[in-house]
């Protein structure tokens, strides 16, 4: 509406640069100016600005504006007649010079807006890829937890496989020794066994070879005896006779044989005694050393049963040791991922958290960036609005000044004055 209405009012009939009569310079100049700040009068108000009153200054510019051109059209009425040409094509090329003004104005302004617009899709653009970049990031990161999480659960298995296999490897390795070291025991004691079995029958062997030789001898003993007993009979049968005949005289020599007989006796007798005494001890012996081999039997069984319960409560220690080492290792990997799952979710909150601060930053920079423009335009447009009104307030001042003159000129000559108290209530209007 504004660009509208100063478009309006830049068509009055503008003035030559060169000729006229007596004042059309300064008259000239201000109507110059006042078109100058109608340009920028037109133009859009700064924000919190009263339409109205800028509307109202507008017209009582135009209003000046006409005034001047009317009185400028009065004075040069004659001088625009033999210049018309002149002033035709001064207006031809004014108005080629506004119109090629104002386009260069839109372009300007196209221009710029064009810039704004790129800016911001170059900003959209730069959040965009860096929210991309991010979010790629993001990806990456949970990738690269969740292959390590992954690996150490992998790991863990393996490691929990590897335990196992090591201690079934471990229990049928104590296994095989232990029956290997039964087996060999037991093969052992089947020596002994056989060793023994065989001293046994050796020693047994030789009791009845020397019970059979002193069987032998006793039988022999015996046949010698009887024989002995039959040839005294044989040979005495004859002889009785003359052992009747001659009795006295045997008496004494038949006491003599008594005597070697009793006395063979008795050293068979000791003899038997003796053998019965040497088996006696024999057999003492062979029970005392079968009593020392059945204590050493007994003493190694002893040795060996406290070695294999030592060498079972080492494997029970060091199995247990293994299953405690196990279990801490399973221990160790559940807190481990424990700890991975809860730097996970943290992550993924402080990713969360991240891009919400973005979020928040990118809208407030946004927002700052808008409020900046906007406050440098109104800026602008404060800054420009002072100032066509400080020279609107100077040009009138310089017209009142120039109508003055005009009208104590015309008081002089008896013309009619009416111009000046029109101008002069619309300058009060403008200082007002």
């Amino acid at each position: 509406m504004m660009t509208n209405q100063g478009n309006h009012y830049l068509n009055p009939i503008a003035l030559p640069t060169q000729g006229g009569p007596p004042g059309w310079r300064d008259y000239q100049s201000i109507g110059v100016q006042l078109r100058s700040i109608m340009r920028e009068a037109c133009g859009e108000p700064p924000a919190g600005t009263d339409r109205a009153k800028v509307e109202k200054r507008i017209n009582m510019l135009q209003c000046a504006l006409e005034e001047v051109e009317q009185w400028k059209r009065d004075k040069q009425l004659i001088a625009d007649m033999t210049k018309a040409k002149e002033l035709r094509d001064h207006l031809l090329r004014r108005a080629k010079q506004d119109e090629e003004r104002m386009l260069e104005t839109r372009k300007k302004f196209e221009e710029r807006q064009r810039m704004v617009r790129e800016m911001q899709e170059d900003r959209k653009l730069y959040y965009r890829s860096r929210n991309q970049q991010i979010d790629e990031k993001i990806g990456l990161s949970k990738a690269h937890t969740a292959n390590v999480h992954t690996v150490i659960m992998e790991r863990a298995e393996a490691e929990s496989e590897k335990r196992n296999r090591a201690l079934l490897r471990l229990k049928e390795e104590r296994e095989r020794a232990t029956q290997e070291h039964k087996e060999k025991s037991q093969q052992r004691m089947e020596h002994c066994r056989a060793v023994l079995q065989r001293r046994k029958e050796r020693e047994e062997a030789i009791r009845r070879e020397k019970k059979l030789a002193y069987l032998r001898h006793e039988e022999e003993l015996m046949r010698c005896q009887a024989t002995n007993i039959e040839q005294s009979r044989d040979t005495s049968q004859p002889r009785r006779d003359f052992r009747s005949r001659s009795r006295m005289r045997d008496e004494t020599r038949d006491g003599s044989v008594n005597s070697e007989s009793r006395s063979r006796s008795k050293g068979q007798d000791d003899l038997i005694k003796r053998i019965k005494e040497k088996e006696q001890q024999h057999q003492e012996r062979y029970e005392a050393e079968r009593a020392v081999r059945l204590y050493e039997i007994q003493q190694r069984a002893m040795a060996r049963k406290e070695r294999q319960e030592k060498q079972q409560r080492n494997y029970v220690e060091v199995l247990e040791k293994r299953l405690q080492r196990g279990d801490e290792i399973i221990e160790l990997a559940r807190k481990k991922k424990q700890r991975g799952e809860k730097a996970k979710k943290e992550r993924e909150a402080r990713d969360v958290q991240a891009g919400e601060a973005i979020s928040r930053d990118v809208e407030e920079h946004r927002k700052r960036a808008e409020a900046f423009e906007q406050g440098t335009r109104n800026a602008a447009l404060k800054k420009n609005y002072r100032r066509w009104n400080e020279r609107a307030a100077r040009v009138l001042r310089q017209l009142e000044e120039a109508l003055n003159a005009d009208n104590d000129i015309n008081l002089g000559k008896g013309a009619a004055v009416g111009f000046l108290p029109q101008m002069s209530s619309l300058y009060n209007d403008q200082r007002n």
